[in-house]
């Protein structure tokens, strides 16, 4: 849900608001597991075993999660038919998450969400310059890390974008690169010791337009 403000014919200004979005999951859950024995064993009650299995019973649980409600607000501005530039920010509350379930009590569940999770703005800025038959794009965008104590390890995400298109009578073709960069943990195997990873992503999309 969102409103548009036009102050002149070449500058928009909107707000807008997204809801939080309600899930309800159902699952069902069982494990088993299987054994063979080399050398047999002799057991007191069942004799030579040379294998086991055992397999437990179906465990069903229901619950609900709400998801943080997001408000943004930006603005455009149009350089007549040659283009524009646009700008905008987001905020979101990430521990006001929460669960609800009548199967099991989330109450320890909430809690956590609410002391690791906080809050962050996310903003964008980008713009497209018209030359002829021609389109060019570029952007940057950032999303804040959303741990509250992140520690030693920032988890935001910086984003570089650019594009180029060309758009005929009938026909378009537009090319786009985002580049990405954060950090993570990794961890060879579990109980290893985490290491800081810097990650470095590269995605790229081609988008064909016919018009008819």
């Amino acid at each position: 849900m969102g409103i548009i403000y036009k102050p002149i014919d070449e500058l928009n200004v909107g707000l807008n608001f997204k809801s939080p979005t309600w899930t309800q999951f159902n699952e069902e859950y069982d494990a088993d597991i299987f054994a063979n024995f080399f050398p047999p064993f002799q057991d007191p009650e069942f004799g030579n075993v040379s294998e086991s299995d055992a397999q437990t019973d179906i465990f069903m649980s229901s619950y609900s999660l709400r998801t943080p409600m997001r408000i943004g607000t930006g603005l455009t501005y149009f350089f007549g038919k040659n283009g524009f530039i646009t700008a905008d920010a987001n905020f979101l509350d990430y521990s006001s998450a929460n669960l609800r379930s009548n199967v099991f009590n989330t109450e320890q569940d909430n809690i956590e969400i609410s002391n690791l999770y906080g809050q962050t703005i996310n903003y964008s800025v980008g713009g497209e310059l018209r030359v002829k038959m021609f389109r060019l794009r570029a952007g940057y965008a950032y999303f804040g890390d959303p741990i509250k104590d992140p520690g030693n390890l920032d988890r935001s995400t910086n984003q570089i974008s650019g594009g180029v298109g060309v758009k005929l009578s009938g026909f378009s073709i537009d090319l786009g690169l985002v580049n990405s960069k954060f950090n993570s943990y990794y961890s060879s195997f579990p109980g290893a010791d985490l290491a800081i990873t810097d990650n470095n992503r590269t995605t790229g999309l081609l988008t064909l337009g016919f018009s008819f």
